[in-house]
């Protein structure tokens, strides 16, 4: 793919916080990019450094050729959604929208063409009328989306784009800024602290922790094969345990013995497995010679599509287990029951520090 930004060494630092810590990466041309972690990892002062927002203490900013570490945001070509939207209240969507336009001096008859056209694309071409007050948060969304869009940046950069949005909305956004992003053709970078939503939508993710990324790979690669312990127990529900190498392919895992894994690793501290790759097994299954142990169900919940159990095995470690509802009857297991717990080597991996 064709870089169309390139980080080198960027750093910002606030008194004697490191928000931004020598960050170097490339960001490619009509991709999706997501910048992923928890509050305080240093994505939206990335995020903010990208738009001009922010002033780097050291490094560059390099688009499409040209260095733009030390300009304007008006001089970028790219444009901010904030978390708030920051939609006019004093203005109906059509303002909202034409306003960068008028600030601009474009010419009042393509000013038109293209505000129509912004809220065509965001499906809002019959709410221009209306004020801030007579639209849900996701229709102000939009109207800040097609307010960015109508001055035809390359690249759009989304600080937590749908977090004031309740659950159903967020998720039916999730797929319209995907679709979005391909309909229009140019670079999304968004920031979010919300994993589902990074993995669902983005083509690579940068998963950041301290102002540094731990991480920066498609979204199968990190829940799949994370990199360190941070990403792994980060990305997803992860049973993490202190191991110590045996032999090749073999580690002694704390509180649940000899365990095999597929791929070796001469410097893993943990073994590693998510809770959807962990089996019990009933009375028709044939049972592994490795990687099965026994245990006691503590807890289960139920959570609609999946429900979660929490084991204990004889040697104490404590595991959870997630299966899918592909029936309506209840599940087989009971709090208090004994059970055979088993996964496959290909399943379970090791970490570093």
């Amino acid at each position: 793919m064709q870089t169309l930004i390139s980080i080198s060494g960027l750093t910002k630092v606030f008194g004697k916080h490191v928000a931004v810590d020598n960050i170097s990466l490339d960001i490619y041309d009509k991709e999706f990019m997501a910048l992923l972690g928890p509050s305080g990892c240093g994505k939206t002062t990335l995020l903010r450094m990208l738009g001009g927002f922010e002033t780097p203490d050291s490094g560059g900013i390099v688009m499409d050729g040209k260095d733009i570490t030390g300009l304007p945001p008006n001089k970028r070509a790219l444009n901010m959604v904030f978390q708030s939207y920051a939609v006019f209240p004093h203005m109906n969507a059509y303002d909202n929208v034409a306003y960068g336009l008028r600030m601009d001096r474009v010419a009042a008859s393509e000013i038109e063409t293209r505000v129509k056209d912004a809220l065509l694309l965001v499906r809002m071409d019959g709410f221009a009328d209306r004020f801030a007050h007579q639209l849900s948060g996701g229709q102000r969304q939009r109207v800040a989306l097609a307010r960015a869009l109508v001055k035809r940046p390359q690249v759009l950069l989304l600080d937590e784009p749908l977090s004031a949005l309740d659950a159903k909305l967020r998720e039916a956004m999730q797929s319209e800024l995907c679709k979005l992003q391909k309909t229009v053709g140019i670079t999304f970078v968004v920031v979010t602290h919300d994993q589902d939503e990074a993995l669902s939508m983005a083509e690579r993710v940068a998963v950041m922790k301290d102002g540094k990324i731990m991480q920066l790979d498609a979204p199968r690669n990190l829940y799949e094969a994370p990199k360190n312990r941070f990403v792994a127990d980060f990305v997803g529900r992860m049973n993490i345990l202190p191991a110590r190498r045996l032999r090749q392919n073999c580690f002694d895992a704390e509180g649940v013995g000899e365990i095999v894994v597929s791929e070796d690793n001469e410097k893993a501290a943990f073994a590693a497995i998510r809770p959807e790759k962990i089996f019990i097994a009933d009375a028709t299954t044939v049972l592994p010679e490795v990687n099965m142990f026994a245990a006691e169900v503590l807890d289960i919940c139920y959570y609609g599509g999946e429900t979660v159990l929490t084991i204990k095995t004889e040697k104490g470690a404590t595991l959870s287990i997630s299966r899918p509802n592909t029936s309506r009857q209840a599940d087989s297991a009971n709090v208090g029951e004994n059970v055979k717990v088993f996964w496959q080597a290909e399943n379970m991996i090791t970490l570093d520090e």
